[in-house]
């Protein structure tokens, strides 16, 4: 018999970086919560995710360090920007920047 567990730490941004979110909606998945915000008019013009993210398998022993990485990264990015934090996790995991077009 086999078994499979494979932990994800995602990051993603709303379109260029407008600081709005309402709270839970990180529990849809990125289409369907952009969905959801559109549908409800919960902010006054249409919002939309940013296209690009990162995402990277994290070993299950690693899975409290990212828990608490989550939980307090609003106070990590006041000193942390963005495109650095990026930067930074492409370099950690040896990842290549590069586009994926879905038309």
């Amino acid at each position: 018999m086999s078994f499979t567990k494979i932990w994800i730490h995602t990051v993603w941004s709303t379109k260029d970086r407008e600081h709005y979110l309402i709270p839970g909606v990180m529990q849809f998945i990125k289409g369907e919560s952009s969905r959801w915000i559109n549908a409800n008019q919960i902010i006054a013009r249409h919002f939309k995710w940013q296209d690009d993210y990162f995402a990277a398998s994290v070993s299950h022993s690693d899975v409290p360090n990212v828990g608490n990485y989550i939980r307090f990264q609003e106070r990590h990015h006041r000193s942390v920007s963005w495109d650095f934090e990026i930067r930074c996790l492409l370099d950690d995991f040896g990842f290549e920047m590069f586009k994926v077009s879905f038309s």
